[in-house]
């Protein structure tokens, strides 16, 4: 099975999903801000999607939270899909702040 995260942030240097590990059915994942060559950061605004095999062990019949940093998303079975090819997570909890 795979997962597409999409993280949001400068172009020239997106937050890229570098490993994710299962426990039961909750999905954590680590990112890391990669800046090639090192230049600047501009200060725009851009998706990048990094698609990750899911880990062994999460069962895709079944809901499932996902973690990113200390954000964490309600992620529906697959038969829930439909004939969608991707799913939309909503947060399980709103960010800090709101």
């Amino acid at each position: 099975m795979r997962l597409a995260v999409t993280t949001w942030g400068s172009s020239s240097a997106p937050a890229v999903v570098t490993g994710a590990r299962a426990e039961g059915q909750r999905l954590t994942s680590t990112a890391e801000r990669r800046n090639p060559g090192g230049g600047v950061i501009s200060a725009d605004l851009s998706a990048y999607v990094t698609v990750i095999e899911t880990p062994s062990g999460l069962d895709p019949g079944a809901p499932a939270v996902v973690v990113m940093g200390s954000q964490e998303y309600d992620l529906p079975p697959a038969s829930e899909q439909g004939d969608d090819p991707y799913i939309v997570v909503e947060p399980a909890r709103p960010p800090p702040g709101w």
